[in-house]
């Protein structure tokens, strides 16, 4: 009878309540990059390719979840993302890892598993991202790390610029 009870109980927290792609729907987006430093509006086809392909889109459900588009790559909150191994990139695993301190601020560690493919020019096989995104103040931070410690960044490379809110659900 306990383990009818225990199957009872736990079946439904196995597949009931799970979050899917089909299940976000963005509340609001900030679209974020050192080129927002000197305008204050964007229109993606007034940009060039590399100028897309080096910001950063923030989409938020209002439940928590979160989407951060950066060029091609897409990490998700809920779930980890596999991407084919292509000629223009590694491919991999991509996941992330948020936490909110505050009201307004967002510690996101963004992580690439390359699945044995090396990253060009180096011997990594991993690489750490953390970006942290201060909603009110619309700005952001990002350091690549070394390792999943996210203890020591790596010094050529940090990003720091303004937000733009690009979209909000009423």
């Amino acid at each position: 009878m306990k383990i009818l009870l225990a199957i009872f109980l736990l079946l439904p927290s196995l597949s009931w309540g799970q979050m899917t792609d089909e299940d976000f729907h963005y509340k609001s987006v900030y679209v974020c990059g050192e080129l927002f430093n000197d305008v204050n509006s964007w229109d993606r086809f007034d940009q060039s390719a590399f100028d897309v392909e080096t910001i950063q889109f923030i989409n938020f459900d209002g439940k928590g979840n979160v989407v951060v588009e950066w060029g091609f790559n897409y990490y998700k909150s809920w779930e980890k993302t596999t991407h084919p191994h292509t000629f223009r990139s590694n491919g991999g695993v991509y996941s992330l890892d948020v936490k909110k301190i505050g009201g307004d601020t967002f510690v996101m560690n963004l992580t690439i598993d390359s699945r044995n493919f090396k990253f060009g020019g180096t011997s990594a096989e991993f690489m750490y991202y953390q970006m942290i995104f201060d909603r009110k103040h619309k700005r952001f931070e990002a350091l690549l790390f070394e390792d999943d410690t996210w203890s020591v960044p790596i010094k050529n490379f940090s990003k720091v610029g303004k937000c733009l809110l690009q979209h909000k659900v009423p």
